[in-house]
């Protein structure tokens, strides 16, 4: 299915406000709450909203730190990678993890209360028997850091 105007203008406010009322929702797309109701219920089936969620404040979660993880394994072998897995899912301050391309095999997004914590988390993956090198940037500040994705208009 392609989308159209409405479909985008939709997705961009949802994206902007996930709680937007139905009501808000119509007016400022300038559709009835039926027809944003009905399009949206399409939206979701089909794939393009995947969930609605909040975004916390790590900071008043007590989650000062903010690290990128770039971790090697020893092999690709299945147990390898399934060990490094299960760390990964098993693993609440890990938000993201990502297979790359290059020297590295994953990219992991760790949050942290402080140093002593993470040193704690890094220490727990380094005992990982599947783990042949870890590598990581502590984030001084945030330049940029954004969910919305780039819509077409």
């Amino acid at each position: 299915m392609s989308l159209d105007g409405f479909d985008v203008k939709l997705l961009a406010a949802i994206q902007e406000k996930g709680d937007i009322t139905l009501g808000e929702l119509a007016e400022k797309v300038c559709l009835s709450s039926s027809q944003c109701s009905r399009r949206l219920q399409r939206l979701r089936e089909e794939g393009y909203v995947s969930r609605v969620t909040a975004l916390l404040s790590p900071q008043k979660l007590g989650f000062s730190l903010k690290s990128y993880v770039v971790v090697t394994l020893r092999s690709h072998a299945a147990e390898h990678t399934s060990e490094f897995s299960g760390f990964v899912q098993s693993s609440p301050q890990i938000l993201e993890c990502c297979m790359l391309t290059g020297d590295a095999d994953y990219m992991l997004k760790v949050v942290a209360a402080d140093l002593k914590a993470f040193d704690h988390f890094v220490q727990g993956l380094l005992r990982l028997p599947c783990i042949a090198t870890v590598r990581s940037s502590l984030v001084l500040r945030d330049l940029k850091e954004t969910t919305d994705l780039p819509l077409p208009l």
